[in-house]
């Protein structure tokens, strides 16, 4: 079972006993400034509830599911061992596009109003299945950087532990580590397309993923920044360890911001133009069935 911050009160015990264990072996060598036991053993409370990365796997899944629906091409779903899968096109949306054929010689107002309307189809869905995959993608950042928590708080727990056991004669070896979340997140670009185009070609582009990205993906992805942790003395190893933490909470507000700010755009894009999103129904589409063979409800020009 992998690591969980579950663990962290587990490895602030460690890191407390080890400074008493340093103190003990070493206090009489050098001015050795201790910590008291609840800095120490308290010093990880505020990561004490973090959310499972893999938790968004099943609202992933479901949009893409979402995604199958309103899907009026071929699209990637995913990476196999064996390359890229591919998810097809609705053959239920597919349907829409010849829905004219079954109409015998439909004139009139009706039948211009379904000509229109029908025009426009294609890109509402395409746009809609767009905004489908804007929204798995800002999951997917927000699984990457609680990915990238995670891993950096495993790292930095056992280097806290370990640069305190160095702890000897104020020559101790510091522990160097990297902190991956610094650009465990990525910004989604929104833009309202034309001519048909897909929202999702200019939201992928500018967000630099593939359709099927996940959260791993995207922290695999990430660059790291590195840290140290002194061993010279238990103060300040416990401070090297805080400044950390504080650069974890700094990545984490810096990464919700990124996600929000992303979606936010894509609402804005949808809200500003939704008419490209969805379209309002046909004349017919109100027209109850007992009227439905009606002079009027068939929508023909009089005479």
């Amino acid at each position: 079972m992998g690591f969980s911050h579950h663990d962290l009160p587990g490895r602030a015990q460690e890191l407390y006993e080890a400074q008493q264990a340093a103190l003990e072996d070493h206090g009489d060598d050098c001015d050795m400034y201790d910590v008291e036991a609840s800095r120490i053993t308290g010093i990880y409370d505020a990561f004490s509830d973090l959310p499972d990365p893999d938790s968004f796997g099943a609202y992933t899944d479901g949009l893409l599911t979402a995604m199958s629906k309103l899907a009026t091409g071929g699209y990637e779903t995913g990476q196999t061992e064996g390359g890229q899968t591919t998810g097809v096109a609705s053959d239920t949306l597919s349907l829409v596009a010849v829905a004219g054929d079954e109409v015998d010689d439909w004139t009139g107002q009706g039948a211009d109003e379904f000509h229109t309307w029908s025009e426009g189809w294609t890109t509402g869905i395409s746009n809609q299945f767009a905004a489908t995959v804007a929204l798995r993608i800002a999951l997917n950042a927000e699984a990457a950087v609680w990915t990238g928590v995670l891993k950096d708080l495993d790292n930095l727990s056992k280097g806290a532990v370990e640069a305190m056991k160095a702890v000897t004669e104020c020559n101790g070896d510091d522990v160097k580590l990297g902190l991956s979340i610094a650009t465990a997140v990525v910004g989604i670009a929104a833009a309202v397309p034309t001519a048909g185009a897909s929202l999702s070609l200019v939201a992928v582009a500018g967000a630099g993923l593939g359709v099927a990205s996940t959260g791993m993906e995207i922290y695999e992805a990430a660059s790291e920044e590195p840290a140290e942790i002194s061993s010279c003395c238990p103060r300040c190893c416990v401070e090297d360890v805080e400044e950390a933490l504080g650069k974890i909470k700094t990545k984490i507000t810096e990464g919700e911001e990124l996600v929000i700010e992303s979606l936010q755009n894509n609402i804005d894009v949808i809200n500003g133009s939704w008419s490209e999103f969805c379209h309002p129904a046909p004349s017919l589409g109100g027209v109850p069935r007992s009227g439905i063979h009606a002079y009027e409800g068939m929508g023909t020009y009089p005479g």
